[in-house]
């Protein structure tokens, strides 16, 4: 470019009324002097009308033009500004600069729609967790109990990541959480600052927070939280504050936890003093009271450390109960005591499933153990993965058991699979020992997580031992396993996948162990855990009937559209179960009267009996109609064929089913949730008046002449008793 030049560039192809960043870098081959007067002023952004750099900056939609910018000898220095469109799809840029002689060079010249500014937020009215963030990059951390269901915008998931960096997107971010809490504001977010809580007598139907003594008060601040903004905050000399749990489930596991500061530490002279919580049923009033009966409880010195928050947590089992009373005791004469995050929340069924290619640190010791994750080249596999678990004991009657505990439920059948083998020549595999066997078993929650002692109220048969015999066996009489480990000629051991099942008389907790009875190696992978009755439940929801329609070519049918998720197809549980058959089964529905529809036949009030109609859409190594496949589901249909114009306006209900093969060979059938009822004439008229675009109508002109001539016009409404269908 020449002295007092300007460089007009033509931008179209642009969307109005939109943003838009135009960046690029900017040098000169000399540093400005005033005998060369180099010299760049800028770049502006005008209406395509525009010739001249005077008239474009005085009508400019952005630029950078304005204070001359000395360039320093083949440095490149960035420019970048933002302009909106407004009507215009097309602009001119102006670039101008002076020189008596150099040139100026543009480079990495950019433009692209300007993204939002990054807005992040927790969905409101639900206090389930809360965000953190350095910069862009966020962090979402639900409350005890809570799940983080992933960063949304207007086009929906953007991640299920708890921690993202947003540096390259824009707009508005919404942090979702389901909120699995009890209390509906565990944080007090949802509480308007000020509420206050003051002594009220007990009541054992009343919820909300509640002082025992009416010196004293509670209320909601703004000014100290461990998360969010709000807390409880409580004043007053020595007393208890209570609350009711109400709508619990009976013989349910439930968590309590919450944080708690005092702004003053402990002294002799203040003697600032908090307990903790007791758990107790709702007709306790006094700490002795609920003390001596309660349920669970923290109750004891806590040390106070002011201005520090301090996490107490306690789970507890509700027995027959339906709502309990939570204490805190605290005293002090002029100290604050604050409660923030406080949640309770149901335990789902902490099942196992172990598997050292994802699970790490997932094992504790007992005595002279070590359990390590190895290549699975160590242990000599190709079957288990990369890694397997590795465990070494020095000492007869050491063990590992799982650090995570799993709540069991009463009355519930569980399964178990674990795949394990010994090392190769090791002293467990000589028959002279009496003692080489090793022992799974579940157990009851460890007696003293200080000092750990696993209990003896387990079993073991002392076989004697023929060649290389392992014995298994278990703390309860409902599992117990007794094999042999294989041995192959050279006396090496061969990886053993052991199965099993069990039943716990009452609800408890548990550990899984294993136990060597002797000093030597065993390695295992892929300990899973699960309930039968989870499995059930697995397979109904992925079940579903989604919608209906005519079939009008060929036998016209009253067609019910169903679903099934092909997870529930692939697996079962560790192969604990096998789908071989699925469908639909159907039935008039006045047939049914108050009784859910299963396959098998119902008696009427004149003593006939009517059946219901089966069809099935899968039966292993028979049958495979598939509809549609969406991907993640497969859709099948029930046809229901030979319903006579007498009973168009006839309600009929469809259910879908599947059953499911034990590894006995036994089978059992299970159903989806719902239950669909609908008519020939209902569906017949919803087909011919939907909306759409053929010309209108969602159906073309000769589907719903068929629909009107056929069907709703010889829809007879009067109810007749006959049947006459099949499904399909």
């Amino acid at each position: 470019m020449d002295v007092f030049k300007q460089f007009i560039k033509i931008l179209l192809g642009l969307k109005p009324n939109t943003d838009y960043t135009v960046s690029y870098y900017w040098t000169m081959p000399n540093t400005y002097t005033t005998a060369n007067n180099n010299v760049y002023h800028g770049m502006v952004a005008a209406g395509n009308e525009y010739t001249a750099i005077g008239v474009a900056n005085s009508n400019k939609l952005g630029g950078t033009y304005g204070v001359p910018k000395y360039p320093e000898a083949g440095v490149w220095k960035k420019d970048t500004f933002t302009f909106n469109t407004g009507d215009l799809s097309a602009v001119k840029l102006f670039i101008y600069y002076d020189s008596s002689g150099d040139a100026l060079y543009l480079d990495d010249f950019t433009i692209f729609e300007t993204p939002e500014p990054l807005s992040v937020s927790v969905e409101s009215g639900i206090d389930a967790g809360y965000i953190t963030n350095e910069g862009n990059v966020y962090t979402a951390v639900p409350y005890d109990g809570n799940e983080f269901l992933g960063w949304y915008n207007a086009d929906g998931l953007v991640s299920a990541e708890l921690t993202y960096d947003f540096k390259d997107l824009g707009g508005a971010i919404t942090a979702k959480f389901k909120n699995n809490s009890i209390f509906e504001s565990p944080s007090f977010e949802l509480n308007s600052v000020g509420t206050t809580y003051q002594y009220h007598e007990h009541s054992a139907d009343k919820d909300g927070w509640y002082i025992s003594a009416d010196w004293g008060s509670a209320k909601v601040v703004n000014s100290v939280a461990n998360s969010g903004s709000n807390a409880l905050a409580i004043f007053g000399r020595y007393q208890l504050i209570y609350t009711n749990i109400l709508g619990l489930k009976p013989n349910t596991n439930y968590t309590v936890s919450y944080y708690w500061m005092m702004n003053e530490s402990y002294t002799a002279e203040n003697n600032n003093t908090f307990n903790g919580m007791i758990i107790g049923s709702t007709e306790h009033n006094s700490i002795g009271d609920a003390y001596r009966n309660s349920i669970a409880s923290t109750y004891g010195v806590h040390n106070i450390e002011g201005g520090i928050w301090q996490k107490d947590t306690v789970t507890f089992n509700t027995g027959d109960l339906s709502a309990v009373r939570l204490f805190l005791e605290y005293g002090s004469a002029n100290a604050t005591l604050y409660i923030d995050d406080f949640t309770v929340y149901e335990i789902p069924e902490n099942l196992y499933d172990y598997d050292a290619d994802l699970n790490s640190n997932k094992f504790a010791n007992f005595g002279a153990v070590n359990i390590t994750e190895v290549n699975t080249d160590e242990s000599e596999t190709e079957t288990l993965g990369n890694k397997v678990y590795k465990m070494d004991t020095s000492a007869d009657f050491a063990a590992g058991y799982t650090s995570d505990t799993m709540f069991l439920t009463a009355g519930k059948r569980y399964d178990v699979s674990l795949y394990f083998k010994v090392a190769d020549g090791h002293s467990m595999l000589t028959a002279t020992d009496a003692k080489q066997y090793i022992t799974f078993f579940m157990q009851k929650s460890l007696t003293d997580s200080a000092n750990i002692q696993l209990e003896e109220a387990y079993t073991v048969t002392r076989n004697s031992i023929n060649g290389a015999k392992v014995i298994y066996a278990t703390n309860t009489d409902e599992f117990s396993i007794d094999k042999t480990q294989v041995v192959d000629e050279n006396g090496a051991t061969q990886w053993q996948k052991i199965t099993a099942s069990f039943t716990p008389a009452t609800n408890t907790t548990a550990v899984f162990a294993i136990r060597p009875n002797a000093a030597g190696t065993v390695y295992f992978d892929q300990l899973k855990v699960t309930s039968a009755q989870n499995a059930i439940d697995e397979v109904q929801s992925a079940l579903s009937v989604v919608g209906t329609a005519i079939r009008t070519n060929g036998k016209q049918a009253l067609r019910f559209k169903s679903s099934i998720d092909k997870t529930a197809i692939s697996k079962l549980y560790f192969d604990t179960y096998e789908l071989v058959e699925y469908g639909s089964v159907a039935i008039k529905t006045s047939y049914l009267g108050d009784n859910e529809l299963v396959m098998g036949s119902y008696t009427q009030e004149d003593g006939t009996e009517q059946e219901s109609h089966k069809g099935a859409a899968y039966i292993k190594d028979d049958r495979n109609i598939i509809f549609a496949d969406k991907g993640s589901t497969i859709h099948f249909t029930a046809a229901l064929t030979g319903i006579s114009e007498e009973n168009y306006n006839t309600a009929y209900s469809v259910r879908t089913y599947a059953v499911l093969q034990r590894p006995d060979g036994s089978t059992f059938t299970i159903y989806n949730n719902e239950t669909v009822t609908a008519t020939v004439y209902d569906i017949a008229v919803l087909a011919y008046n939907a909306t759409g675009d053929k010309d209108g109508y969602a159906e073309s002109a000769d589907v719903r002449e068929y629909l009107f001539t056929n069907i709703i016009d010889k829809a007879d409404f009067e109810k007749f008793p006959n049947d006459g269908f099949k499904v399909k």
